[in-house]
């Protein structure tokens, strides 16, 4: 091994960029070089850096103060015995949890920059800033006391935090104190809270927040450093005073800060890391991590030391349960576990331990066991293990324990560090030593390849998110206190308690992790196996590259993905009156966080500018990936039909929104219900479909065809095909019959009909199923087959929609997949209401209805009598509803067609038959207005038959997304592009919808009706 890393990586780095700079390099052999280099000079930075944050967190009054204070050593005077003295005594401000108003960091002096060993330094809130608190505290004091009650109940707290409350009071110098005083000889304590009787000479919010703004006079406040030129017990003094007076506010010339830095000559006395090290008491956690702005910059800092504060007596808690789950949900935040210390504060508590029997060190080894237990039965072992978890008394323990466990820390992050540089370098080497072989550009062409077929068959599905705002709502939902969902309102989603916008970067992170681990996890599974490999023992420097590069891709992706949307969210959302919105329901009566969601949910549906969700650069910077992968897009394929009914010969290619007609017995219904068909014989097998959507077999056969002709539907997606035929057998058809699959040339399974099923050089037993659906139940990853299934289960049709069973309500079991004929809808449009991840589908069936008859519908509700569920609408401007039975036919049919076309997933067909029944002319053309947006909006392909001049009025000007089912000529495929069989210039001086009524497309006189069906 290397003896010195540095030196030799100076030497790498200087060869590497020779190669960079030669002209006779190859742009591959450049590329490569490029690669090593970066990551070689990146590792070499992080270690001549010897900077390194430690971070404190912990719940609200779990210690970290005390911890921190013992830790430091700012403990002036002998070390404390008891919490009194440690209060007492101690530089930090001290109590039971709420006590600092804002972090502080402790670093060590730096000669070149401060001008005193040490010091305080404040990064202090803005006059105005200062100003809006101030304006916002007093509102909230002036509102509590015109109620009579000084508290909201016990179930919540203030809206602006405690510390900052007795900082503004301090400010203006209206602080709280206690006295003494007789009653009947005894005597006894009282707070006196001065600002009761001040706030009583003021008739309004705004005249009182005048007078305290006034009272702070925050013009004066502009001192933000004091220096002691020696460290000296009279000057620690003065420091602890000067931090308790600005932590008061009583400091005349100081404003409040959001951030406290100490300059102390050593941060961590008595470390052997030999760093420079910075401790940071972070505030108290007291909600979801991921809402905490400043957290979440720890917990992503590569160089920070991450020191989890737990109670002794309930570790692991909840919060730390949350965290380690939080680490472990985020690819970025993953490479933070092994850098994490879950520290139990122990405050007398170990001797305790049932089994220590007064031994303080044995009840606390058995206390980490106890919580080593409990995070593998939470399923968080793999976070962190047990040398990671250390329990410290602050009282009783010696300091240097503390410090062991924070150096050896440290150690271990530096030396992973350290380890990487000499494997960077070793590699490096290689790679200049073998960039002539040869045999390199043909062994990594064939890992290529191999990278390229195992990314196929793990390509990620959709997008990470559906909704930007999801982080919100969850950290919204998951806030105990409604008062601090109040604050953060109040402050455009920007509380330090409850940063909206860092919740939302935070969920897009979690999201993206999500959506790229089984492709990231799939490729280095592959380079491991590669690297064992003794085939690709030349390249091994390249793979190992590779693995840097693929895992250094996925945080670009995740990073950007989730950066992206927290700036174009915020950049809308952060000035938006909503906020005000929000606010005014604060005193309404309980439900203020549901009200809340509510309209902040409404605001995005809204919002046609946040977009930044929908997309991720995933394809351009994963290596390989754009070569593999497909963008986001509507389905494209073509439907495939021989002899099965009216349909002869169909080759379709429909459009995103196709509107498909032709006259009766066309056949425009088979072919939508052949998408049915080909869905179903997946799921259930061939028989059973034909049995369900054609009735059996009588009368598949088109009229006139020979015996001898095959029956045969399929589907063609880019170059893969599949291919089924159907014959005929005891009123159904046979699940033994021809199918195959295959992809350009190459066949990639066949069946035939005596039960000879080939897979490869596989042959496989035939069951009733599908050879398709039984590929997949094998797990299967051949691309072919899984594009073909994922299309199939994909796949909509409806018809016929069951109105009249509608009205009598819908079964309140049958609420997770919508019937064909949307029978059961009013149970699936209630579960969409309840699920706040799928209510935005039930928006879109309201709104719809709502747009379409804006005279008959505003709302609706459910009610339950038995196993039936029934609606009641609410009618503009009447707050008493009436039974959805009561309506006419449109409401009914349009309910189920919104349904039919909410209920789909993003990337899915939808086939609709005859649309048109029952709707009035403006609510059928406010149906396709609302679906071709949704389709748009979730990549949705679109086909409906219909006999509507209405709906082909619409689509005057959009020749080429209606096909006429018409009499094909010899060899013609059906149905017919209408532009591509009538002349554009002719089609465009006349409405569709006319030349449909008179006959000059889509009549009788150019179809076959031969023993069709339609």
């Amino acid at each position: 091994m290397m003896q010195n890393p540095y030196a030799d990586s100076q030497n790498i780095l200087e060869q590497l960029q020779q190669l960079l700079d030669a002209p006779q390099s190859t742009e591959d052999t450049i590329a490569t070089a490029q690669h090593w280099f970066d990551s070689i000079n990146k590792t070499k930075t992080f270690l001549e850096d010897r900077e390194h944050p430690i971070a404190f967190i912990g719940s609200v009054g779990v210690g970290k103060s005390s911890l921190i204070g013992v830790a430091a050593n700012l403990i002036i005077g002998s070390p404390p015995k008891d919490r009194v003295s440690l209060k007492n005594n101690s530089v930090l401000a001290i109590g039971s949890g709420r006590t600092t108003v804002c972090e502080v960091r402790i670093r060590p002096h730096s000669p070149e920059h401060d001008k005193g060993l040490i010091g305080l330094i404040l990064d202090p809130f803005t006059e105005e800033e200062m100003e809006k608190e101030i304006q916002r505290y007093a509102e909230d004091e002036w509102q509590r006391r015109q109620s009579g009650a000084l508290r909201s109940g016990e179930d919540d707290i203030d809206p602006t935090s405690q510390e900052v409350q007795r900082a503004i009071r301090g400010m203006t110098d209206y602080l709280e104190r206690q006295e003494s005083y007789l009653e009947a000889g005894v005597r006894k304590r009282r707070i006196v809270r001065p600002l009761d009787t001040a706030i009583a000479n003021f008739d309004s919010a705004n005249a009182f927040a005048k007078h305290l703004v006034e009272r702070a006079n925050l013009s004066e406040r502009i001192r933000t450093v004091w220096w002691w030129d020696k460290a000296t017990i009279e000057n620690f003094k003065a420091l602890k005073n000067c931090f308790a007076d600005i932590n008061l506010g009583t400091e005349h010339s100081a404003m409040l800060p959001q951030r406290m830095t100490l300059v102390v000559p050593e941060s961590l006395p008595g470390s052997q890391a030999g760093l420079n090290l910075t401790l940071i008491d972070t505030r108290g956690l007291d909600g979801v991590v991921e809402s905490r702005e400043d957290l979440q910059k720890l917990l992503r800092d590569p160089r920070a030391l991450l020191v989890l504060c737990a109670s002794f007596k309930n570790a692991p808690g909840d919060t730390e349960r949350a965290i380690l789950r939080s680490l472990s949900n985020d690819a970025q935040l993953r490479e933070a576990i092994p850098r994490t210390l879950l520290l139990l504060l122990d405050f007398g508590d170990a001797e305790q331990v049932n089994g220590a029997d007064g031994d303080r060190e044995y009840g606390q080894e058995l206390k980490i066991d106890e919580c080593h237990i409990a995070l593998d039965g939470s399923g968080l072992l793999r976070t962190i293990n047990k040398t990671q978890i250390i329990a410290f008394d602050v009282l009783k323990d010696e300091r240097h324990q503390l410090l062991a466990a924070i150096d050896n820390g440290l150690i271990q992050l530096r030396e992973t560090v350290d380890r990487q540089l000499r494997e960077q370098i070793e590699d490096a080497k290689l790679f200049l030593e073998r960039k002539a072989d040869e045999l390199r550009p043909r062994l990594r062409q064939l890992v290529d390849e191999q990278l390229k077929g195992i990314m196929a068959q793990h390509l990620p599905i959709d997008t990470p998110l559906r909704n930007p705002l999801a982080g919100l709502y969850r950290a919204i939902d998951y806030t105990r206190w409604a008062s601090v969902i109040n604050a953060t309102c109040r402050r455009n989603g920007t509380y330090s308690r409850l940063n909206l916008y860092s919740a939302i970067e935070a969920e897009a992170s979690r999201a993206a992790t999500f959506w790229l681990d089984d492709l990231i996890n799939a490729i280095s599974n592959k380079l491991d196996a590669l690297e064992q490999d003794p085939t690709f023992e030349k390249i091994g420097d390249d793979i190992r590259l590779r693995k840097m590069l693929y895992q250094d891709a996925q945080f670009q992706v995740i990073s950007n993905y989730a950066e992206t949307i927290h700036d174009q969210v915020a950049h809308e959302l952060i000035n938006d009156p909503i906020w005000m919105v929000c606010q005014k329901e604060w005193g309404r009566g309980s439900g203020f966080k549901e009200r809340v969601i509510s309209h902040l949910e409404n605001w995005s549906r809204k919002q046609q500018r946040l977009t930044a969700h929908e997309h991720t650069d995933a394809v351009t910077i994963i290596p390989l990936l754009s070569e593999v992968s497909r963008p986001v897009q509507a389905p494209s394929f073509t439907i495939y039909i021989r002899n099965l009914r009216a349909l002869r010969r169909v080759n379709w290619t429909p459009e995103t929104l196709t509107v498909l007609i032709g006259a009766n017995g066309a056949g425009k219904t088979t072919v939508l219900q052949t998408l049915r068909l080909l869905r179903l014989a997946y799921e259930r097998g061939l028989p059973e479909a034909v049995s369900i959507v054609l009735g059996g077999s009588s009368n598949l056969r088109s009229w006139g065809i020979d015996d001898e002709e095959p029956i045969e539907i399929g589907l063609d997606i880019d170059d893969v095909s599949w291919r089924i035929q159907l014959l005929e057998h005891e009123g159904s058809v046979s699940h033994l019959t021809n199918e195959r699959l295959t992809e350009r040339d190459r066949e990639i399974f066949s069946r035939d009909s005596l039960g000879v099923f080939s897979y490869g050089d596989e042959r496989i037993e035939p069951n009733q199923q599908l050879g398709l659906k039984m590929l997949m139940d094998r797990g299967v990853h051949e691309p072919s087959v899984r594009t073909i299934a994922r299309f199939l289960q994909h796949i909509s049709a409806y018809h016929d929609p069951d109105i009249c069973t509608l009205r009598r309500g819908s079964r309140v079991s049958e609420d997770r997949y919508l019937n064909p004929r949307g029978n059961n809808c009013l149970s699936l449009l209630r579960r969409w209401y309840q699920d706040k991840t799928n209510k935005f589908r039930y928006e879109f069936v309201i709104e719809g209805l709502s747009y379409a008859f804006p005279n008959t519908f505003k709302d609706m509700d459910f009610q339950e009598a038995g196993d039936t569920l029934v609606a009641r609408i609410y009618h503009p401007g009447s707050e008493l509803p009436s039974p959805l039975s009561d309506e006419a036919n449109g409401v009914l049919q349009l309910l189920i067609l919104f349904c039919e076309i909410a209920n789909a997933e993003d990337e899915s067909v939808i086939a609709i038959d005859e649309p048109e029944n029952s709707l009035h002319p403006y609510a059928l053309r406010e149906f396709l207005r609302q679906t071709t947006r949704w389709a748009k909006q979730h990549h949705l392909t679109v086909l409906l038959a219909t006999h509507s001049t209405v709906l082909l009025d619409e689509m005057t000007g959009y020749p080429e997304q209606i096909y006429v089912m018409r009499k094909p000529d010899i060899g013609e495929d059906m149905p017919s592009r209408l532009d591509q069989f009538c002349n554009r210039e002719w089609l465009e001086g006349f409405k569709l919808g006319d030349l449909y009524e008179d006959g000059e497309i889509g009549s009788n006189e150019d179809t076959s009706t031969e023993d069709g069906t339609d």
